[in-house]
């Protein structure tokens, strides 16, 4: 209030807004928010992070730096920032950051490197990586109730190949909140990754009838049913899914495609 951002052409907001719709024009814009010294580090993390959300090609390079930040809100958006790296990519840059002196920074670096292959790891480098893990999963016991972090949790666990654990906590959070969207999307992901595709099915139409806007699960559903070969059905679904859809484009994106390939 009171504040005269000057030209809105140059605004940081209007880089931030357009990057969260997916808009790849603005990655030269968010890395110019990042170099910034001049620009409050919240604001240079919130580019750093949309930056490595929208997989510009050259995160590894312009994240380098900013993982040796003294700041660590920085440093914690960076470490995020490099999540569609390869995982010995990943580990190769995050090494350093295992011992952060930060919980926050620790947590991120965890999470991010929860799908190494130990099989290709040293014995010293499994050795520093089994205490970072142990700390993950005390910190996250913790606050078990919440469904949010049974949802990180069972991300965690799948990346880790533990699959029984990571059905147990989608499960949980189902159970403590019975229209977590996600919570139905990851869960039917990973049932039909396990061949398990009739019992997806019917999770997905079960979130469908308890969430008050069922789009994107609609979407899940309709794709589910185009790869059984229910084609009319998917489609059906696609459309819904597609015509509930406001701010976003995937589900009309993903729906034009599917009429252009089925000939409608």
């Amino acid at each position: 209030w009171g504040v005269d951002p000057g030209s809105p052409r140059n605004h940081p907001a209007l880089a931030l807004y357009n990057s969260q719709r997916g808009d790849m024009r603005y990655i030269p814009s968010l890395k110019r928010i990042m170099a910034d010294q001049e620009v409050p580090e919240i604001i240079r993390a919130s580019a750093l992070s949309q930056y490595g959300r929208l997989g510009s090609p050259d995160v590894a390079q312009s994240t380098a730096l900013l993982l040796g930040s003294a700041d660590s809100l920085l440093r914690l958006s960076a470490v995020r920032a490099l999540a569609a790296l390869p995982p010995q990519q990943r580990f190769l840059m995050l090494r350093p950051l295992i011992g952060d002196s930060v919980l926050a920074v620790r947590l991120a670096v965890a999470d991010q490197l929860a799908d190494l292959p130990f099989n290709e790891l040293r014995p010293q480098d499994i050795a520093t990586l089994e205490p970072l893990f142990r700390e993950y999963e005390q910190v996250q016991s913790q606050h078990l109730d919440m469904p949010s972090v049974q949802l990180q949790l069972a991300n965690y666990w799948r990346r880790r190949g533990d699959f029984i654990k990571a059905d147990r906590a989608l499960r949980e959070a189902l159970n403590l909140n019975d229209q977590l969207e996600a919570a139905y999307i990851n869960l039917a992901d990973l049932l039909r990754l396990l061949s398990r595709e009739e019992e997806a099915k019917s999770l997905l139409e079960a979130g469908i009838k308890k969430s008050p806007s069922p789009g994107t699960l609609k979407h899940a559903l309709g794709l589910l049913e185009i790869r059984q070969g229910n084609t009319q059905q998917g489609m059906l679904l696609l459309g819904e899914a597609a015509a509930s859809e406001s701010g976003a484009t995937r589900h009309r994106y993903v729906y034009a495609v599917a009429l252009h390939d089925t000939g409608a």
